[in-house]
């Protein structure tokens, strides 16, 4: 088949949006992705064009029916809106309001804005505000990391606008509206296989957006008439479209390339690699269905993932969960949970064994940094196994085994690795690493939560806000410590309190007495415990570093 293509055409920024054709962002294409990095890089290329003109690229729509639908471009032009509100935002403040001509500038922007752009469904209010209301709202409101990403382009945006002449600000909007794309047309359920076209000019295409333009593109090249190709086309778009929800509800918690790796393991034991894909085509001989049939368990992951992060706020072990993805990556358990998940068998007596035991394998593996991992066979052969035959009870006492003795017969040489916890904490007198002991403090903190009965600290942003504080400061500026203190008691964990990167800067070496008064400004349950001594020297420390490592080793027992 060949691909009627309309001549490009080359136009302004004002022009395109003055087009009478609404342009929309279609559901099967990724949320707003661009990060300050990209945004602020924005504004640097346009504050550079004041005499030559500033290109934008290649925007590449599907024309159906009225609208013009946006196949790659889609991040340039939000961006473009959002700068244009932000301008509004900045320009309508008081004390610029009043001044010559700025009015008729406000409802140039507005009309500008007012030509009919939507972005996803799921983003459109919130857009919509900011767009056409001129309100930015407070980040709390955001309901998804796209939504997030909107709000911190715009308030972006209107900190830089805000230090700049009015002047400044109306030469930016005319050399945006005056900036030049190339608009490519292409009929209908040809445009998204046309994946050359494509740029970076902003973030790298993703790994799923080159494996999906590559797929319908096979879909095209196979169908036998247009037609068929049309109906193929629209089934995966559909799909597309709630993967694309799904891998929004996800964010933050699991990547866009962790689960393709995990669909591509799990159905078809395989990396997923563009490579693989090429592969698995050629072999086909039913490739449309093959085509179709990956798109849909990619949706059934990307579907039991979103199961995993509504779980943590829902589920009785929602805790346990989220504990998992606080301590990292050290090994795939993200494969074993969706395995399960997807299966259903979160209710069975054995599912809450496996979190424990795979959460005292990880954080083993952290301690001892070791490299080997076998988790993914695990679940492989678990998702794999026909379900009569009890395989999640194999799998239980796979990792429960991995758990004491570890992957290789030889890290557990004299019980090495069975006890690598007790000798790290009970034997080591260094504990300042921030990886290990923030856990280890975070579930200090919720385990005093849990006995005081409040709520349990469960936010990834909140855990990643954290530092580590050492309680009697590393260096006083009032004393000097002995040589035997600082070897023994300075940097152990009964030393080191979690707090936020803010109040660690305020509280950076001071006293105990003088950070005890400081202390009062935490919310943290553990500074209860810390606040009750009138000093803090060797026997305090001593006194909470038992009472932490009491907490671990039940904690980190698997028989518990």
């Amino acid at each position: 088949m060949t691909i009627a293509m309309k001549e490009a055409t080359h136009t302004t920024i004002s022009g395109l949006f003055s087009e009478i054709h609404p342009i929309r962002i279609p559901p099967y294409q990724r949320s707003f992705s661009w990060e300050i990095k990209q945004v602020d890089q924005f504004l640097l290329d346009l504050e550079e064009q004041h005499r030559s003109g500033y290109y934008l690229g290649q925007i590449l729509f599907e024309e159906a029916s009225d609208i013009h639908f946006v196949v790659d471009g889609q991040q340039r032009l939000t961006t473009i809106c959002l700068f244009m509100a932000a301008i509004a935002m900045v320009l309508q403040e008081e004390k610029r309001s009043s001044s010559d001509g700025i009015s008729q500038e406000i409802d140039s922007v507005k009309k500008f804005l007012g030509r009919n752009f939507q972005t996803i469904a799921e983003d459109q209010i919130l857009f919509k505000k900011i767009t056409q209301r001129f309100i930015s709202p407070p980040i709390d409101e955001a309901e998804s990391i796209s939504q997030k990403r909107l709000i911190q382009a715009v308030n972006l945006f209107v900190s830089k606008l805000g230090v700049k002449s009015n002047e400044e600000i109306v030469l930016l909007r005319k050399n945006l509206e005056n900036s030049v794309v190339t608009a490519i047309f292409l009929q209908p359920n040809q445009a998204t296989q046309v994946f050359e076209y494509q740029n970076n000019r902003g973030k790298e295409l993703t790994r799923f957006e080159i494996i999906k333009a590559f797929l319908i593109h096979n879909i095209y090249m196979y169908s036998r008439t247009d037609e068929e190709s049309v109906e193929h086309i629209a089934e995966v778009k559909n799909i597309a479209s709630a993967i694309y929800r799904n891998l929004d509800f996800v964010e933050g918690f699991f990547s866009e390339n962790d689960l393709l790796d995990i669909t591509c393991r799990l159905f078809y034991k395989t990396e997923s690699r563009i490579e693989a894909f090429k592969e698995n085509i050629s072999s086909e001989n039913s490739k449309i269905e093959w085509i179709k049939a990956w798109f849909s368990n990619y949706q059934e992951i990307t579907q039991s993932a979103r199961g995993i992060v509504r779980a943590i706020n829902k589920h009785p072990f929602g805790p346990e969960i989220m504990n998992l993805f606080l301590l990292g990556d050290e090994v795939n358990w993200k494969i074993v949970l969706i395995a399960i998940f997807n299966k259903s068998e979160t209710d069975h007596p054995q599912f809450k064994g496996i979190l424990k035991a795979v959460e005292i394998l990880g954080f083993k593996i952290k301690v001892g940094g070791y490299r080997s991992d076998r988790l993914p066979g695990y679940a492989i052969e678990y998702f794999n196994s026909p379900r009569q035959e009890n395989p999640i009870q194999v799998l239980s006492q796979a990792i429960v085994t991995a758990s004491k003795e570890g992957f290789q017969w030889y890290w557990n040489q004299n019980q090495a690795f069975e006890n690598i916890l007790w000798d790290y904490f009970e034997r080591d007198r260094f504990h300042y690493h921030s990886d290990i002991i923030k856990y280890v403090l975070w579930l200090y903190e919720n385990d005093m939560r849990t006995k005081a009965k409040s709520g349990l600290l469960l936010s990834l942003d909140a855990y990643k806000d954290y530092t580590i504080e050492h309680i009697a400061p590393q260096k006083p500026a009032k004393e000097k410590y002995s040589k035997e203190f600082e070897e023994t008691c300075l940097h152990l964990g009964g030393n080191l309190a979690l707090l936020t990167k803010e109040q660690n800067s305020r509280f950076n070496n001071k006293s105990f007495e003088e950070k005890k008064e400081l202390f009062q400004e935490t919310t943290l349950a553990t500074y209860t415990e810390i606040r009750r001594n009138s000093v803090w020297g060797e026997k305090e420390i001593l006194k909470r570093h038992t009472d932490l490592t009491s907490f671990i080793r039940l904690h980190f027992k698997i028989e518990s």
